[in-house]
């Protein structure tokens, strides 16, 4: 299982790629990332049946807890260095080549500080594939590709 989980993120990695890695595809990254959610949650439940005594959910969390966020807090804050290194260095940070500069001066405060608090915890970043942007207001939607911004 772990190794089909593997072939999926290369899948996604590629999906993401710039060239010359565009071309390399094996399933589309969308349906990897579908894949690998299922396969992902399958493999979950079989771990809180077999590992886990019943009620001891917590225990499970707070392992996933520390399995999972102080390496993303690592990888958060190496690009933040990052960033901070590219604007001081060349003038320009990353956001503008991504062209997603242009949304983060419009959002209102409490949008700003709910993504940046999705961002920093991890939690609630499901609810904000819910949601769309008005004037720099977070609004849900039942479709975020549709969204005006």
């Amino acid at each position: 299982m772990g190794s089909v989980r593997l072939l999926l993120a290369l899948a996604v990695v590629f999906g993401h790629a710039g060239p010359p890695l565009r071309g390399v595809q094996m399933v589309h990254a969308s349906t990897a990332v579908q894949m690998f959610y299922v396969i992902s949650g399958f493999y979950m439940g079989l771990v809180l049946t077999t590992k886990y005594r019943p009620g001891s959910h917590a225990l499970f969390l707070g392992n996933r807890f520390l399995r999972i966020v102080p390496i993303y807090w690592v990888v958060l804050a190496a690009t933040i260095a990052y960033q901070v290194g590219e604007l001081l260095v060349n003038g320009k940070s990353i956001l503008t080549v991504c062209q997603r500069d242009r949304v983060w001066h419009e959002l209102t405060p409490g949008a700003a500080a709910f993504l940046g608090l999705v961002n920093v915890t991890l939690l609630g970043q499901d609810a904000v594939y819910f949601t769309g942007l008005d004037h720099g207001a977070l609004h849900f939607t039942t479709n975020f590709l549709s969204a005006a911004e």
